[in-house]
């Protein structure tokens, strides 16, 4: 009986180190953070990332609801979002950003805190987020 509860004790030990071990690996991880203004001319949308992204400034032109998928590296899909590679230096975020009559909604799908963001934006005025909302 007192070899059962020796060995009974020994496990509980060793499952909690392991889990431990397990937790210590998944929190030393570094989040890198991303910084991006965006601004409406007119028809088109203008991206300027000043943090955490391998590219500066992305513009493209969609009829309004249209989604467009950009990342750390730069305008995506999800298919070639899920097939790069991830380079640790960089924040590692996917978003969908929807233009609209008045503004913008944003679509947080990987690397951010909020799920969705909407706000009104007039031409030549900016608009900053970051991985935690607005700014």
């Amino acid at each position: 009986m007192k070899l059962v509860r020796v060995f009974v004790l020994l496990n509980v030990l060793i499952l909690t180190s392991c889990a431990s071990l397990k937790k210590q690996n998944k929190t030393s991880t570094t989040a890198y953070n991303f910084i991006i203004k965006i601004e409406k001319q007119s028809n088109e949308v203008i991206l300027e990332c000043d943090q955490g992204c391998s590219w500066k400034q992305l513009s493209f032109i969609k009829n309004n609801y249209q989604p467009q998928l950009i990342n750390e590296i730069g305008m995506t899909d999800i298919k070639s979002d899920k097939a790069e590679g991830h380079d640790s230096n960089l924040a590692d975020f996917l978003i969908s950003v929807i233009k609209t009559n008045e503004g913008f909604e944003l679509e947080g799908i990987k690397g951010t805190s909020w799920e969705k963001l909407s706000f009104t934006l007039r031409d030549n005025q900016r608009q900053v987020i970051d991985q935690n909302g607005m700014k």
